[in-house]
């Protein structure tokens, strides 16, 4: 996945692509280029997922990660995010996964989601920035609790565009910041999505 995120509280973010050639393994890629204030964000990966917004979601001219950009997505923290429809490509199991993006937060003090597929609870798994650091959580399997986890042990750039990603592979799942590792550990358990959700924000 790429370039998939929001926010639940904070200030102003924005998020933009990266460059990749794209294969059947992508299962969803948001470029988030498009008009300033524009609310339409196609799916580029070949599931052409139908991608809803909320809030005040929208992109902007104002900030993007590449020359090649128009735009990217502008969050402002105050009940904005997308979703894409609720799907089991999204339950990882004990399967490999990469998700990644590119952001650019003014603040970091406060909790920040970039990638969900959670209602909250200890349910699913969520991506996202916790004190200036990255982290993965997920749910066990047959369980009320967040699997073993760790935040990243790298700070993010402040006030520029961080490469940000969480991979599994092999059943360790590592910490990207900026094409740098930044920590990983072992995944204990399956990742349980055992209700129906939506992949949001």
């Amino acid at each position: 996945m790429a370039s998939f995120t929001s926010t639940t509280t904070g200030d102003w973010k924005t998020v933009s692509r990266w460059n990749s050639n794209l294969d059947a393994n992508t299962l969803i890629l948001l470029h988030m280029d498009g008009l300033d204030t524009g609310v339409l964000f196609p799916d580029s990966s070949y599931s052409n997922r139908t991608i809803s917004h909320f809030g005040n979601a929208q992109t902007s001219t104002a900030r993007h990660a590449f020359l090649t950009d128009t735009a990217s997505l502008l969050l402002d923290g105050a009940g904005d995010y997308l979703t894409a429809p609720a799907s089991t490509d999204f339950d990882f199991g004990t399967g490999d996964f990469t998700i990644e993006c590119w952001v650019y937060m003014v603040h970091f003090n406060v909790t920040q989601v970039m990638v969900s597929k959670s209602t909250g609870n200890y349910s699913g798994w969520i991506f996202y920035v916790v004190n200036n650091a990255i982290q993965f959580n997920y749910q066990k399997v047959a369980a009320s609790s967040w699997g073993t986890t760790a935040a990243s042990s790298a700070n993010l750039n402040d006030g520029a565009w961080n490469h940000v990603a969480v991979v599994c592979y092999g059943g360790v799942i590592t910490y990207y910041i900026n094409g740098v590792d930044r920590g990983h550990f072992t995944r204990e358990v399956a990742i349980a999505c055992p209700v129906t959700t939506s992949l949001v924000k």
